[in-house]
């Protein structure tokens, strides 16, 4: 197939996928061919991980456990469990939630909370919790994210801002 016939239709199906899965109104997909590969791509080297254990935000380089927030002044201050727990269970009572994202592995959070000072890129000292989620196939990630940091925000006392981070789809059974 020639390349620009191959490139629009990547082009149609990344439009597509933004709109329909993602919940995304995307105006142009741009697509670039910066090199031909003649030769097959050399399988990627072995990971330093553990069998089984996937390198990255969820491999073993991740403390497991809850953040450990820095304090305004003084040593670290440990969040509550609570509040890890609470952020979690909201989570995964919004529809289209599948699981956090350190699911399968056990390594790793999939909450991060931590305080911000006023003038570290918040306007009032206020909590900020990070949510790290995968979805179901058929979810629009979009709206579950909506979703999931309205009922986050609402399950912690001190209605903290959240982000909602899509690590990734799949089905039950994975």
């Amino acid at each position: 197939e020639p390349l620009p016939a191959a490139a629009e239709r990547l082009r149609t199906a990344l439009a597509g996928a933004a709109q329909g899965r993602l919940g995304l109104v995307v105006a142009e997909v741009d697509v670039r061919v910066t090199e031909l590969l003649t030769e097959p791509l050399a399988p990627p080297a072995a990971d330093a991980a553990a069998p089984g254990v996937p390198a990255g935000p969820d491999g073993p380089d991740e403390p497991d456990g809850p953040d450990v927030p820095e304090a305004t002044s003084g040593a670290p201050r440990p969040v509550p469990a609570g509040d890890t727990d609470r952020a979690v269970e909201a989570a995964l009572a919004v529809p289209g939630v599948l699981r956090p994202a350190t699911a399968p592995v056990g390594l790793g959070r999939s909450v991060h909370i931590e305080e911000r000072a006023a003038g570290e890129g918040a306007a009032l000292p206020r909590r900020h919790v990070r949510v790290e989620l995968v979805l179901a196939r058929d979810a629009r990630a979009l709206d579950v994210a909506r979703a999931v940091r309205e009922a986050v925000g609402a399950a912690l006392p001190d209605t903290p801002t959240v982000a909602v981070l899509v690590m990734g789809f799949g089905d039950l059974g994975d």
